[in-house]
């Protein structure tokens, strides 16, 4: 009997200690479990506000490259004499127009997927931090790394960073496709297709003179291109010389005296 309680007793202790065991080991499987989890959500808080700046950056970076100003420089690539520069812009921009063909499918498509990225940032910011300082810190990540940074970057390097990511905006357009086609579709029915930057006689006057003062264009080249332009404009009072000014000579008096005049015709 006391042999029996004995077995019983040391069975009982056994079976605790294994309990407590695998109580331990369960413990430590949830805490790598936690572990694993808090690693996978800080990849995709940094994944998010990537994308968020990515999607930020080509809204304007991309749309601040109409389709005017992409064939411009294509043109100026493709004329002859062309610097390599010219040449290398132009290359960038093939690349860019087809995709900023269709300017407001791109735009909501940009647009969404930024919406999305910035709303799931926001719920993931949630699970980690609560009241004020969570408020505070998806404020900054997404104001700061989403949007001021990368829009600073892309509107001064627009062609550059924009030919390189084209594969990448192609592949958004397939994925919002369903979402954005209807929605640029009503845009072109509402506001009409997108036709680029069309500069009036004056605005190209004025760009002139901006590229004259930022010395891409020499001073007399400049001045010859705006009377050009204003020529159709300009009353013949203002070029001609008047009648009371000219230097006129009887008809049969000789070269020397027309020469005396010091006029060349």
């Amino acid at each position: 009997m006391r042999r029996a309680s004995s077995i019983l007793a040391t069975l009982v202790v056994v079976l605790a200690q294994m309990a407590v065991a695998d109580g331990d080991n369960q413990d430590a499987d949830e805490d790598h479990t936690a572990v694993g989890v808090e690693i996978l959500r800080f990849a995709a808080i940094f994944l998010l506000v990537s994308m968020s700046a990515v999607f930020s950056g080509l809204t304007l970076g991309l749309m601040a490259l109409d389709k005017t100003g992409l064939e411009v420089v294509i043109g100026a690539g493709e004329a002859p004499g062309a610097t390599e520069e010219e040449e290398e812009k132009a290359k960038l921009a093939r690349r860019i127009l087809p995709v900023r063909a269709n300017g407001n499918q791109l735009l909501t498509t940009l647009v969404l997927g930024n919406v999305a990225v910035n709303s799931l940032l926001s719920i993931l910011m949630a699970d980690l931090t609560s009241g004020l300082v969570g408020f505070l810190t998806s404020t900054v990540l997404i104001v700061l790394f989403g949007e001021i940074i990368p829009q600073a970057v892309f509107s001064r390097h627009a062609l550059a960073v924009g030919a390189q990511l084209v594969s990448l905006v192609k592949v958004l357009l397939a994925v919002f496709y369903v979402a954005a086609k209807p929605i640029s579709v009503a845009l072109d029915a509402a506001l009409g297709a997108d036709v680029g930057t069309i500069f009036s006689k004056r605005e190209l006057q004025k760009l002139l003179e901006i590229h004259v003062k930022q010395q891409m264009l020499h001073p007399h080249e400049g001045h010859i291109v705006r009377g050009a332009m204003g020529f159709r404009q300009k009353p013949v009072g203002e070029v001609m010389v008047p009648a009371r000014r000219i230097f006129a000579l009887p008809i049969s008096s000789s070269a020397p005296a027309a020469l005396s005049s010091g006029l060349n015709r």
